[in-house]
């Protein structure tokens, strides 16, 4: 017969190893400068996005209006 499986403990009763002190202190570490990253970059780059993205939301509306008078587009 196979492999008989002892369903009362979590995950077959497999322990996953235990990770060293120095490696829960790097994984710390590089999020928090990622993170810190992320968020000066998104302190930057995000403003100048969003203005752009109304400058040309508000030049389309701009177009439409000009269409709808009967102008031409230069």
């Amino acid at each position: 017969m196979g492999k008989r499986f002892d369903y009362t403990k979590p995950y077959n009763g497999y322990v996953p190893p235990e990770t060293s002190r120095s490696t829960r202190i790097m994984t710390r570490a590089m999020g928090a400068f990622f993170w810190f990253f992320i968020m000066l970059r998104a302190k930057y780059d995000l403003p100048k996005r969003i203005k752009s993205h109304f400058e040309e939301k508000r030049e389309e509306e701009e177009e439409e209006e000009a269409l709808k008078e009967g102008g031409e587009l230069l």
